[in-house]
């Protein structure tokens, strides 16, 4: 409802066509009345209106398209929160793997380059052969 009408315009044109009927009330409070209807709509005391909220409720919730909204937005938060533990612990692994390699000589995974020359092996950096 507060989407309806944000300016005195929008009351205008209402009024215009007939769908507000409110003359004693000026557009200025009309447009606070309705900017005012932000907060959602709750349990009344009157258990006609109840019944009736239930029931729209009910129906908006079982909609496919609300239904598929649903599951969609929870699997993407599931499949995120892993993808970020999956990365972290990939993350501290490398890390631990970095640390082995810089302490002990890693000779077998050396990285080796073939060049017209002939070969040459790119040994992985260690701090013990600078001791």
């Amino acid at each position: 409802m507060s989407g309806l009408i944000r300016t005195r315009e929008d009351v205008k044109v209402l009024k215009d066509h007939g769908i507000i009927k409110m003359e004693s009330i000026s557009d200025e409070q009309v447009v606070k009345l309705f900017n005012g209807m932000s907060k959602p709509v709750k349990s009344t005391n009157t258990k006609n209106i109840d019944k009736e909220i239930e029931g729209v409720t009910r129906y908006y919730n079982s909609l496919w398209k609300v239904s598929a909204l649903k599951v969609i937005n929870k699997g993407r938060s599931i499949a995120g929160n892993w993808c970020k533990v999956f990365a972290a612990v990939l993350l501290l692994l490398l890390m631990g793997f970095q640390a082995f390699c810089s302490v002990y000589e890693c000779r077998r995974l050396s990285f080796k380059s073939y060049s017209s020359q002939g070969q040459q092996s790119l040994r992985v950096l260690s701090l013990r052969s600078y001791v």
